[in-house]
């Protein structure tokens, strides 16, 4: 065997080394980027259970969201100001996850809920008055895609036929 021989060796070797290589790191990234999805998901789903949550951690701050979408109206000042603030912090948390759910890291089935949620949500005229009136703060993405859901087909019940199903 010649030196240019064992040389040749040495690089065919050197070469699958570096293939080798190559190919796991491809995999440790791609691990490493579906464990990141996961968490990114994990997080914005956290956010919108803590903002429904946050709906009902009172009987005073349930009755506000509640007659905040049912009747708006008989509102005092003060927890028209409550319910504004919750919906608008409910917004932003969906806006997020439909970012996050456009960019493919929270999952469609999941999604989908939230979809029927909003759905249902957009059904109340004083969420409709205050979409229409504040949707300019929110990306255009989403300001599409709540004017779209708010207008398609469903058979969700709105929030006072809700209430009303509960009780009987």
């Amino acid at each position: 065997m010649n030196w240019e021989a064992i040389g040749a060796i040495g690089e065919v070797l050197g070469a699958a080394g570096v293939i080798g290589t190559l190919a796991y790191l491809a995999f440790q990234i791609r691990q490493n980027s579906e464990s990141v999805r996961l968490n990114a998901g994990q997080t914005i789903l956290i956010s919108l259970h803590e903002a429904l949550l946050s709906a009902a951690a009172t009987p005073q701050q349930a009755r506000v969201v509640i007659l905040g979408q049912t009747d708006f109206d008989s509102l005092p000042d003060d927890e028209k100001t409550q319910f504004i603030t919750w919906i608008f912090s409910w917004f932003r948390v969906l806006e997020t996850a439909h970012l996050y759910q456009k960019r493919g890291i929270l999952d469609s089935e999941i999604w989908t809920g939230h979809v029927v949620h909003l759905r249902q949500v957009m059904k109340s005229s004083a969420i409709q008055s205050w979409w229409e009136s504040r949707k300019i703060f929110f990306s255009e993405s989403f300001q599409a895609f709540v004017d779209e859901a708010a207008l398609a087909e469903s058979s969700v019940l709105n929030p006072r036929e809700m209430i009303e199903s509960i009780r009987t």
